[in-house]
């Protein structure tokens, strides 16, 4: 219920007021807190399923209600170095295959508000074209550490991800929307 609101709000102090006026969002303290230091014009992605989140402290991906069809997820160096070998002109034609399966990358995007600041990456919401769209997140491969990792990493990570290491894949969020599956006839 609270992603429709909040996917209906223009910024973070609009959704907030809502909170204020007795709507029925169940959040904690800490997460209007969280919320609070969004600079507006930004709302939390209303479809994620799986990853960080606005909570205990970790910025979440964010939506730039201006560009609804681009989604703003925290800059992790390994990932921006991945999508910038991915749109690099010298990428072996075998990865360069692999382009149209991943989200487009559109740059990076630095916040800063009198609370919050923090570099971003400008992606493509490969669901923003569809309205009622199930989705699924996968983490792919066997190996989900570096050599070195500090061990108790490690284990907390094998507790995490035991089919990853076992079967190369494991699904890690999903969402499936019955109605759109459903026709209307």
């Amino acid at each position: 219920m609270a992603a429709a609101h909040i996917s209906g709000t223009r910024n973070v102090t609009e959704m907030l007021s809502h909170l204020e006026n007795g709507s029925d969002f169940n959040l904690s303290p800490e997460a209007v807190s969280l919320l609070s230091r969004i600079p507006d014009g930004y709302i939390p992605l209303p479809h994620q399923i799986a990853g960080h989140r606005h909570t205990n402290g970790k910025e979440g991906l964010l939506r730039d209600v201006n560009k609804p069809d681009i989604l703003l997820k925290p800059l992790v160096e390994k990932e921006l170095k991945f999508y910038q070998f991915l749109q690099s002109a010298i990428t072996a034609q075998e990865v360069a295959r692999i382009r149209d399966f991943v989200p487009q990358f559109h740059g990076i995007l630095q916040l800063r508000n009198p609370l919050h600041s923090g570099d971003y990456m400008e992606l493509e919401d490969c669901v923003f074209p569809f309205r009622k769209a199930s989705i699924v997140d996968l983490k792919i491969g066997k190996k989900f550490y570096k050599k070195g990792t500090d061990e108790s990493k490690v284990l907390r990570t094998r507790v995490k991800y035991t089919v990853l290491e076992r079967n190369g894949f494991q699904i890690v969020g999903m969402r499936v929307r019955f109605d759109s599956l459903v026709s209307s006839n």
